[in-house]
């Protein structure tokens, strides 16, 4: 599983996401996934090419592909989900707004 984040954590990196952390969902018992990931993205452009950029390395470095995506069009916040990872990229207005760092906030912070 550490392999995965590190790949994912690389990827956003290198499209120049900020602010990224990873949360460890399994001490909460939140029955959606195991980790979240989130960062921050200054446009619509950027997070699509952040997302674009995971997809790609997920799939040449993992051989993995995500079961499911949302928000891609707009790009204010693009969910990507990996079943036992959920990658939350955001806009800093939509990620101030909804907070998810805060609400989730016993979730332990992982660092890579």
């Amino acid at each position: 599983m550490e392999d995965l984040l590190k790949t994912i954590v690389h990827a956003i990196e290198e499209k120049k996401g900020y602010d990224i952390l990873v949360l460890d969902m399994r001490p909460l018992n939140s029955g959606v996934a195991d980790f979240w990931v989130l960062c921050s993205a200054d446009s619509d452009k950027q997070a699509q090419a952040i997302a674009d950029n995971i997809r790609e390395h997920m799939r040449n470095h993992q051989n993995t592909s995500p079961i499911g995506m949302e928000g891609y069009e707009q790009g204010r916040w693009i969910l990507i989900d990996y079943a036992q990872i959920l990658i939350h990229i955001f806009q800093p207005a939509v990620r101030a707004y909804y907070n998810l760092e805060e609400l989730w906030g016993d979730a332990p912070i992982l660092q890579f």
